[in-house]
């Protein structure tokens, strides 16, 4: 949810932000209540192997929606990377 919040401020304008992320909330809302009676449906009336395929179509779906509608600017910036800098962030983060 916070990575749609990020994606939806930097499409939209400070103007059209508010209602889209009204869109969104509401979509998940949406999407709390359907997707388990669906989820019941499917597997009622088939087993609940089927429960798992019904994320193919949509991620595929997602996947096409993000590669279509969502443009980003390229943003280059003239950072370096030292070598002090890596091997301190690597043993800060090795266990």
């Amino acid at each position: 949810m916070p990575i749609s919040f990020t994606i939806i401020a930097d499409i939209y304008p400070f103007e059209k932000r508010a209602r889209v992320m009204g869109f969104n909330g509401s979509a998940w809302g949406i999407a709390s209540i359907v997707a388990p009676l669906l989820g019941g449906f499917i597997v009622d009336q088939l087993t609940w192997h089927w429960i798992f395929f019904i994320n193919i179509p949509v991620g595929l779906l997602a996947m096409v929606m993000i590669g279509v509608c969502l443009k980003e600017t390229k943003r280059t910036s003239h950072q370096h990377w030292t070598f002090w800098g890596v091997y301190y962030f690597l043993l800060g983060s090795w266990r």
